[in-house]
C-alpha cells in the first residue's frame, strides 16, 4: 500500500543535551515530547492543549501506562505490540524493517495508519485520520516516537 503524504512532517530534536522533540509541518510546530531527564525512562507529550504522560514499567517485559497529567488512571496501556484502551479501543505498533528503526502503526483490523522512520525523523500518515480520530492520531504519532527512540537509546547502551 502506498502511503498518502497529507502533511511532510518532521521531528526536529529542540536541545542536543536534552531528550526533548518537536513535530513539524513545515514551520507550525504541531507536537512536543520531552524526556522527564536525559536518562529517564518516563515522558510526557502536547498537541493542541492536551497532554500525556509515559510511564515506563519493566524492562525486559516494557509496558507503558498513557495517562493524563490531570488523572491518576490510565488511559490507556501500550504491552506486548498493542496499545490498548480503557474503552477497548486497540492500535498495534509494528516494526517495519529489521534494519532500521521503523514502525507503523495499524488499527484494530490491521490497516496502516501512520509509519515512523527514526533515522529520517520523517511522520506518513497512510490514511486521512477522521475528525474524532485526531485525538487518537496525536497520541499515537507520540507514543511511536517515544517508543522507537527509547529503543535506539537502549539499542546504543548496549
Amino acid at each position: 500500500m502506498q502511503a498518502i503524504k497529507f502533511h511532510e512532517l518532521q521531528w526536529i530534536r529542540d536541545d542536543s543535551w536534552q531528550r526533548s522533540y518537536r513535530l513539524r509541518a513545515g514551520m507550525r510546530d504541531l507536537l512536543a515530547l520531552r524526556w522527564s531527564h536525559e536518562r529517564g525512562l518516563n515522558a510526557s507529550a502536547e498537541a493542541r492543549r492536551r497532554r500525556w504522560n509515559f510511564l515506563c514499567i519493566g524492562y525486559l517485559s516494557k509496558q507503558v501506562i498513557v495517562q493524563s497529567p490531570n488523572h491518576a488512571l490510565p488511559l490507556a496501556i501500550f504491552k506486548q505490540g498493542a496499545l490498548r484502551f480503557t474503552d477497548g479501543r486497540v492500535y498495534r505498533l509494528k516494526h517495519t524493517s529489521p534494519l532500521c528503526i521503523a514502525a507503523e502503526w495499524q488499527d484494530g483490523q490491521g490497516r496502516p495508519l501512520l509509519r515512523l522512520n527514526v533515522e529520517s525523523g520523517a511522520v506518513e500518515m497512510c490514511q486521512k485520520p477522521a475528525s474524532g480520530a485526531l485525538y487518537d492520531t496525536a497520541l499515537l504519532i507520540a507514543l511511536g516516537w517515544y517508543l522507537l527512540m527509547s529503543m535506539h537509546l537502549d539499542m546504543q547502551m548496549v
